[in-house]
């Protein structure tokens, strides 16, 4: 339901915060927009092409937050 898709999506936003100033080696500061983070957590994708997917994430985006989106996702 809401509350629980809620819960995720602040998860979500919160993750990403933790990943968006490129700490993974590329020093590129990259973001999702809270639409696609809604999309994240209403679709519950359980494989990186799923996550590739939702508008709004691509490659970039996919390689950076996917792992990281995915354990959100199996533990919400």
């Amino acid at each position: 339901g809401y509350a629980a898709a809620h819960a995720v999506f602040d998860r979500l936003a919160e993750v990403q915060l933790q990943l968006a100033r490129g700490e993974d080696g590329t020093g590129k500061y990259l973001t999702c927009t809270n639409s696609t983070l809604r999309q994240i957590a209403e679709r519950r994708p359980s494989t990186l092409s799923e996550l590739a997917a939702i508008p709004g994430m691509g490659e970039q985006k996919t390689d950076r937050f996917g792992p990281a989106f995915l354990a959100v996702l199996t533990e919400g």
